[in-house]
C-alpha cells in the first residue's frame, strides 16, 4: 500500500526498556502530526498478514546476511550490545525465529495502540 504522505524517515521493529514495538517516523511538509497518526494506523491495519511460505525465505535471506561481512559500525554496535548485555542480531538468533511467535507479535503491536507511544514536533 501506498501513500503520498510525505517521508517515511524510518519504519523499523525497536526494543526499548524491555519493550518490544515498531517504529514509524514520518515527516511531511504539508501534513499535520493528527493527520500522519491516522496515515501509520490505516497503513498498519491494510497489511496483508504474511504466511509461513512467504516468511521461510524472508528468514533466510535476513540470516545470510548477518553472515555477510559486516562494516564497523555494525561492529561496534554489536561490542556495544555485547557490553551491556542485551541481545544480538545473530544467524542463530533469526534461525531460532518462529512464525508462529513472530506472527503474534506483529498481531499484538498493531492491535494495542493503547501502548503506543506517539512523539511529535511541529515546524513552528
Amino acid at each position: 500500500m501506498e501513500q503520498q504522505i510525505g517521508y517515511v524517515v524510518s519504519c523499523r521493529y525497536q526494543r526499548v526498556a524491555d519493550r518490544d514495538g515498531l517504529l514509524m517516523a514520518l515527516q511531511s511538509p504539508d501534513r499535520r502530526a493528527g493527520e500522519l497518526l491516522r496515515c501509520g494506523k490505516d497503513f498498519l491495519r491494510q497489511l496483508a498478514p504474511m504466511d509461513e511460505a512467504t516468511f521461510r525465505p524472508l528468514q533466510q535471506r535476513l540470516a545470510a546476511q548477518i553472515r555477510a561481512s559486516r562494516p564497523p559500525e555494525a561492529r561496534a554496535l554489536s561490542a556495544l550490545r555485547q557490553e551491556y548485555g542485551l541481545p544480538e542480531l545473530t544467524p542463530q538468533a533469526v534461525d531460532a525465529l518462529r512464525f508462529v511467535e513472530v506472527a503474534d507479535l506483529a498481531r499484538e503491536m498493531t492491535r494495542r495502540r493503547r501502548r503506543w507511544q506517539v512523539l511529535f514536533t511541529t515546524g513552528d
